[in-house]
């Protein structure tokens, strides 16, 4: 009776733990420049992308909630730089990227030049479009 007791509470503990890391992750990536229009959100479980005209809405699992909860406890933040070039912008050679994050609790804010996307940044949002072709 004590084991079944203490595997109940351990039970209860890791779903409470599992659920709470869902329900702290959201993304936002906007990509505009003239002509295309490239928009992804994640809120919860919920992958929303828009790509010009085009929408799909998908519903993520729970192993793919979680893999995108390691890739971004491998993020440093604090390591991250906004980096935009209004000249690359000018000749439209890059697209401006606006991004938030909240994960964690903590929400992250952050400005790039399509040329220059950080590696771990770059990495998640290969993850998140490989989720949407699934």
């Amino acid at each position: 009776m004590r084991n079944l007791f203490s595997l109940a509470i351990i039970f209860c503990c890791l779903t409470f733990t599992s659920c709470k890391s869902q329900e702290n992750i959201t993304i936002n990536y906007e990509a505009r420049t003239r002509g295309y229009h490239y928009k992804l959100s994640l809120n919860k479980n919920l992958l929303d992308i828009i790509k010009n005209s085009d929408k799909k809405n998908i519903e993520l699992s729970k192993n793919q909630i979680d893999t995108i909860a390691n890739i971004l406890t491998d993020i440093n933040f604090s390591e991250i730089q906004n980096n935009t070039s209004t000249d690359n912008f000018a000749n439209d050679s890059s697209i401006p990227i606006n991004m938030s994050i909240l994960f964690k609790e903590k929400e992250y804010i952050f400005n790039f030049d399509s040329a220059n996307i950080p590696l771990k940044i770059n990495e998640l949002m290969l993850k998140l479009t490989e989720f949407s072709k699934e």
